[in-house]
């Protein structure tokens, strides 16, 4: 089962707010972390600087 999360925060690059959709992958056991199958950011959508922030 897929969900997405929709985010805003600070660019760490030029300090602007930006828009984060992350989709994910619902993890089938509680001790696994749902996956990340896209992660965009709406001020550069090939940006992954902020990625690590949502991955467990």
């Amino acid at each position: 089962m897929d969900f997405t999360e929709i985010h805003t925060r600070v660019c760490p690059k030029d300090q602007s707010e930006v828009t984060l959709t992350i989709l994910y992958t619902k993890a089938t056991c509680s001790r696994v972390s749902d996956k990340i199958q896209r992660f965009r950011c709406s001020r550069d959508s090939s940006c992954e600087d902020c990625r690590e922030d949502y991955e467990d």
